[in-house]
């Protein structure tokens, strides 16, 4: 993420650079105007006075501020937008509620900023009211499972601002040393398209304000697109909740993904014309079908149990370990288990799931109890532990939860089931 990030961070410092010098010169500027204004007042002329300097506004790409007080003057000089680099999105999240100035709270106004709807902000500061027609932000930001669980309250669920989220929970690996590099030829190529990008010019509308300009799908993007909405509604029409809410962004981030790497494509110098191609539209389907697997994983997580996230994270551990494990292996790398016979009772149930196997290790004859490793099977990956559809469902359901319940149960309102019988209507995690 640092390594996308930082050469956007390297623009902002530069946009800041010329931004001072500007400002430099206004304040002679500003000097010289007030002389002026002096001796326009001591000549009692009636000639109008002087002009006065306009005071430059700072570019800005990047910022770090999630409270919208402080970004709403940010995105009132910069029609262009910004990049919220939040970095832990704890912080954004936290401070979602903080606020309720033009009667509605900060989650609201970032739902509008989803959508590009206008937004107007009272700051406490002057009492100075920001109106921004058209907002848009990017935002992109790290956050630990155990974390999100607490942070993703089931206001957030419930009022559609998280499955406004690009959701990315990649299974743990081995660290192991690599000498291997981001070649400098591909670093200065995606510098080079970032600077055309940043380079792109709006259009306005009758206003003469900036406005978008609009970019449309040819012949044989729209088919793949069609195509694939259908085939995307169907699989929500299987799902309620949290689910089918998170569906229904993606069917945006579709065309937004597309409209995206199209713009990148034509930055980095390709013959792809005025008009999105089937195969912008292909990549971007391909990215939106990846993001509804890791959304499957996140809410799958946020819905586990203790016992099943327990069980996710022994073989998660299993998996780091090279898939085998001897039971003191266990003992050395969690404090979970302190006895041989912990880790063993452990390693049995995932052996009564199917999970995995125990071999015997050969001593060659040698004396002592012979000592069983556990094997995970082939078949397994790391989010095993989520039960199929058709095994146990855990539904996903958080319709009619009051503010009384969503306050003292939290997260935990994933976990009920909608159906007693284990049957659920399509959300399971």
């Amino acid at each position: 993420m640092r390594e996308a990030v930082r050469p956007l961070i390297a623009q902002q410092r530069r946009a800041l650079e010329v931004h001072e010098k500007r400002l430099q010169d206004y304040q002679r500027d500003l000097a010289h105007h007030e002389k002026a204004v002096a001796q326009w007042r001591r000549a009692k002329t009636e000639e109008p006075p002087p002009e006065a300097p306009e005071r430059p506004t700072a570019v800005r790409h990047v910022v770090s501020d999630t409270t919208l007080e402080g970004l709403a003057p940010i995105l009132g000089e910069n029609a262009r937008g910004v990049l919220l680099d939040a970095d832990e999105l704890t912080v954004w999240l936290g401070g979602m509620d903080r606020y309720t100035r033009a009667h509605e709270a900060d989650a609201a106004a970032w739902r509008r900023i989803f959508d590009s709807h206008p937004i107007t902000i009272d700051r406490k500061t002057g009492r100075q009211v920001i109106h921004v027609p058209r907002p848009f932000v990017s935002i992109i930001g790290t956050v630990q499972p155990g974390v999100l669980r607490r942070a993703l309250g089931v206001e957030h669920l419930e009022s559609g601002l998280a499955a406004r989220l690009l959701l990315a929970y990649p299974a743990a690996r081995p660290i192991e040393w690599s000498e291997s590099d981001i070649p400098e030829a591909a670093e200065s190529r995606y510098e080079k398209v970032l600077e055309m990008l940043l380079a792109l010019e709006h259009d306005t509308d009758g206003e003469g304000q900036p406005g978008p300009k609009f970019v449309r799908l040819d012949s044989e993007a729209r088919k793949r697109f069609v195509v694939w909405h259908d085939r995307h509604r169907a699989e929500q029409a299987d799902l309620d909740g949290v689910l089918s809410g998170h569906w229904s962004k993606l069917v945006a981030y579709a065309a937004r993904l597309a409209l995206l790497i199209h713009l990148v494509r034509q930055a980095d110098g390709e013959p792809v014309g005025d008009q999105i191609d089937k195969e912008s539209m292909g990549s971007a389907i391909v990215l939106v079908d990846w993001h509804k697997r890791e959304a499957r994983r996140v809410y799958g997580m946020l819905a586990e149990s203790d016992e099943a996230r327990d069980r996710r994270r022994l073989i998660e551990l299993i998996q780091r370990k090279g898939g085998s494990v001897l039971p003191r292996d266990l003992m050395r790398s969690s404090r979970r288990f302190r006895t041989a016979e912990d880790a063993e009772e452990a390693l049995d149930d995932l052996v009564k799931a199917g999970i995995g196997r125990w071999e015997v290790v050969d001593h060659g004859g040698g004396r002592g109890r012979p000592t069983r490793r556990f094997v995970l099977l082939e078949a397994v990956e790391a989010d095993r532990n989520a039960p199929k559809p058709e095994e146990d469902s855990i539904c996903v359901n958080v319709n009619g939860v009051s503010g009384a319940e969503s306050e003292h149960r939290g997260n935990d309102l994933l976990a009920e089931a909608a159906d007693q019988s284990g049957e659920c209507d399509g959300n399971w995690g």
